[in-house]
Formats: structure tokens, sequence, C-alpha cells
């Protein structure tokens, strides 16, 4: 049975984008008494794994779980109908898809802007900040935006610097994070 769970948990981290080490991160394991300033991003979470709202942009320090409640939405909504990327590394796929394998940036984006899987992109801000960077994120964002795709983003930036441009569209699913860092409970 142990090897069956592994395979499992590989399969789900290849497809979703989720660390095998993460899949355990659900609303039922969030520990709300932990960090108790994450009430309104817990709720917002929530609604857009039940389909209740398309948008979360969660902006605040490190540490206080934001990413925990992206993957429990994505686990919620589905696991296998959703995908988590981290900002730089999607840059970087996108770059590769377009440069190396010289594919269309049309083609590479489209089911990005356009497919209603639930995306989740994890820590915005830390990207190296280039006008291409923020022109594919732009495109992505816009139109999952226009087009109601359930979308979640995270940052460790506040929304003062964080594109305008996305937030604007993405400001009904703002919530600024209050919170301490608790992965400091678990150095050891």
């Amino acid at each position: 049975m142990h090897g069956s769970s592994t395979s499992t948990d590989s399969t789900l981290t290849t497809v979703s984008g989720v660390p095998a080490s993460r899949l355990s991160n659900t609303f039922d394991s969030w520990q709300a008494s932990a960090n108790p300033g994450m009430e309104a991003a817990f709720a917002r979470c929530v609604a857009v794994a039940k389909g209740e709202s398309t948008k979360a942009l969660l902006s605040g320090r490190p540490g206080t779980g934001k990413t925990h409640l992206a993957i429990a939405a994505m686990v919620e909504f589905g696991i296998l109908r959703s995908l988590l990327w981290k900002v730089p590394d999607f840059l970087d796929w996108i770059k590769n898809q377009a440069y190396d394998k010289e594919l269309e940036m049309a083609r590479i984006l489209r089911p990005y802007r356009e497919d209603p899987f639930l995306l989740v992109l994890d820590d915005l801000g830390v990207e190296q900040r280039t006008e291409w960077a923020y022109q594919q994120l732009y495109r992505v964002l816009d139109s999952r935006a226009d087009n109601k795709l359930p979308t979640i983003i995270t940052s460790n930036q506040l929304p003062d610097k964080i594109d305008e441009r996305i937030v604007s569209r993405y400001r009904s699913g703002l919530v600024v994070c209050a919170g301490k860092d608790v992965r400091s409970r678990f150095d050891v």
C-alpha cells in the first residue's frame, strides 16, 4: 500500500505542480489558531474552491500560510483540475517553450488564458522584474480575469508593489494577509 501512495503522490505532484510534501495542505489541516489574522484569506480561498468566486490575490508577509490555503483550494476544487506554479518557474518554462523549443507564444499561453482549471501562481514578485515578465503575467492574468477563470495569486509584496494592472483586475479578491511567520514554529 505504501508504494501505491507514493506512486499516487508522485503522479499528483507531476500533474498539479504541488510538491508531494504539501499534498496534505487542506482546509481541514489548516490551523486557524496558529494565525488568526488569516480568516479573510481562508474564506476567500474556500470561495474560489467552491466556485463562488474566481479570484484571490493573497498579499502579505512570508510564512503566514498563503500557499497552504492556495493548495487547500486546489485540493477542494480538484487537484487534477488545478495547477500550481511558482512565478519564476512559470516564466522560465514559458521562455524555454518559446525560445528553446521555438513554440509560438500564443500557443504556449492559450491553455493558461482559456482553460477552466484552477491556476495558482505562487510568490508573485520574486521573479526577475522585466517588461517581458510583466507582459507574460499580464497576458495570462488579464485573460483569466476577463474569462472568469479560477485563479489564486500569492505574493509577499504589498499591493502597492504589485503591477497595478494585476491588482486592478484582482482587487475584488484582494486579501492583505495579517499574521506572523508560522514557519519558525517548525524549524529545528
